[in-house]
């Protein structure tokens, strides 16, 4: 078993299919008709302002998560998920 932190953007194709399966899967979880709209873009989750790492396990994303820059001194985690 091999596991790998990778950094990048987070308009990378690894970081959009975690994301997209998240959105997905929040919004089974939650009452229809509330908002699924992210609160950070895919550019505010990349460098200079923020990132977003990915979790491999044998070559598979398993996980992710971004930061999301709000000032000089302070960020957010953002779209943290893990696989099922």
């Amino acid at each position: 078993m091999t596991t790998e932190v990778r950094r990048m953007a987070g308009s990378d194709p690894a970081a959009q299919a975690l994301i997209d399966a998240m959105v997905a899967e929040v919004g089974e979880l939650y009452e229809p008709g509330l908002p699924q709209g992210s609160s950070a873009s895919p550019s505010e989750l990349s460098p200079p302002g923020g990132g977003f790492v990915v979790l491999y396990d044998d070559g598979m994303a398993v996980a992710g998560g971004g930061v999301k820059r709000l000032d000089e001194r302070a960020c957010e985690i953002k779209r943290m998920y893990v696989v099922p």
